[in-house]
């Protein structure tokens, strides 16, 4: 079992943080503070854990200027060759945004592990940590998954069919009958969804939030968003998760609203922008 968590979980992050300093410290002679980063904080994390419930492997990845890099696979020395290491990489796999440029740094000796899915060497042998590494990449693909970039595709071939506006890249200013329309288009929606949900019409429930999740992809695309949305929703995700203690609990308010703890940041939008 392969479960996905982030930094602000802080059982799950110092389960793997132990595997981690068993493998790579203990083992490989790894500075601690070179395998424990700033890095990890802006990481999706990934724990494997054995039938029992115990962890046993490790795994993370993050946005980098070049794509998504994968890093830190780290499985206990007594569970390797069970099929942790794949059970991880799928994990991963799965749970990448699609078309994008993947990479990692793999330790010469486990090159053949990364090549079975599909990862190719690219340059030469280098030096990290002491340790002979080769640059390794390949493309995502979930091509059997409806992913958030297939259902924009999709919407802006619509657009380009009956000539409506798309944005090929990122502006806040639109045309005010634009504007307008895409407020108009959202809102008659969510109202058709507050109507079916209040008569328990499930078809008409389904069939509401259909039309507003092509709607709200449409204005994506207006406003030439389409590349960075996805960048947004994983920023706001990490924002959100942060409002979880540090025992990775939440906190409520009396009527049931989640409060924001001392870990809280706000999401870096800017930064995702260029601004």
């Amino acid at each position: 079992m392969v479960e996905r968590f982030y930094f602000i979980d802080g059982e799950s992050r110092q389960k793997a943080f132990e595997i981690r300093h068993k493998v790579f410290v203990e083992e490989q002679k790894v500075a601690r503070d070179e395998e424990f980063d700033a890095f990890d904080e802006v990481s999706v994390h990934y724990l494997a854990k054995d039938v029992g419930g115990s962890p046993v492997g490790t795994a993370r990845w993050r946005f980098t200027d070049k794509g998504i890099k994968l890093e830190r696979f780290a499985v206990l020395h007594q569970h390797r060759g069970g099929g942790v290491g794949k059970a991880l990489m799928g994990a991963i796999l799965n749970d990448l945004p699609p078309k994008q440029q993947v990479y990692l740094h793999a330790q010469v000796g486990v090159i053949p592990f990364y090549r079975q899915f599909g990862f190719l060497e690219d340059g030469d042998v280098f030096m990290e940590c002491d340790i002979e590494h080769l640059a390794m990449s390949r493309t995502s693909t979930n091509a059997d998954k409806l992913t958030l970039q297939k259902t924009i595709e999709a919407v802006k071939e619509f657009h380009d069919a009956f000539g409506i506006q798309v944005a090929h890249q990122p502006k806040a200013r639109v045309e005010d009958r634009i504007i307008d329309l895409r407020y108009n288009l959202m809102k008659e929606e969510n109202d058709e969804y507050l109507e079916a949900a209040r008569s328990g019409d499930l078809v008409e429930i389904a069939d509401a939030l259909g039309d507003m999740l092509y709607i709200l992809n449409g204005t994506i695309i207006t406003h030439g968003l389409q590349e960075k949305i996805g960048p947004v929703f994983e920023e706001i995700q990490r924002s959100n998760m942060s409002k979880l203690d540090e025992n990775g609990k939440p906190i409520y308010r009396e009527d049931g609203k989640v409060l924001k703890s001392a870990l809280y940041f706000k999401p870096n939008i800017s930064r995702i922008l260029g601004e």
